[in-house]
């Protein structure tokens, strides 16, 4: 569910996750947050999780450590033309963004029983820098949506 592990030396660690059981995952994989998440500060490595493969969203992003928090997180900027988060330096420095590293965006996605009525966080974004596998959570100084929603209204003809 997170990578193809065939043919690796690299360790692994088994997670217990919370929506998918128990999991096998790569120790390399870990994403560690070195200020944790918002209400969630104590919780500092994570993992992603990939159950539609290729790192396509919807993906989990599972607490490494305990079964929660677990958060469903998007791709924003695949979903919303024009969406350009521009982090503050602080939050930059903290995962020792430099040139030349892949960085990611998330949007953690709060999914009610009607699924319709699903939104995600674009004010409040997670900023990976892949390479360094470190990962904040920063508040934008842009105007975004703390709820935007995933499903719109379809225009009728």
């Amino acid at each position: 569910m997170v990578k193809n592990m065939e043919n690796t030396n690299q360790k692994r660690i088994e997670i217990e996750t919370r929506d998918f059981g128990k999991q096998e995952v790569l120790e390399s994989d870990i994403i560690t947050f070195p200020r944790g998440l918002f209400a969630f500060e104590d919780c500092k490595r994570f993992v992603l999780l990939n159950p539609l493969g290729d790192e396509n969203s919807p993906m989990w992003l599972q607490n490494a450590d305990a079964v929660v928090p677990c958060f469903i997180v998007f791709k924003p900027m695949e979903l919303i033309a024009g969406y350009s988060p521009e982090p503050l330096d602080e939050d930059v420095e903290a995962i020792k963004i430099d040139e030349g590293d892949e960085v990611e965006v998330l949007s953690i996605a709060v999914i009610p029983d009607n699924y319709k009525k699903a939104t995600i966080n674009v004010k409040s974004p997670i900023i990976v820098n892949r390479n360094k596998k470190l990962a904040v959570q920063a508040i934008l100084p842009q105007d975004y949506d703390i709820k935007y929603p995933l499903y719109r209204p379809t225009e009728e003809a």
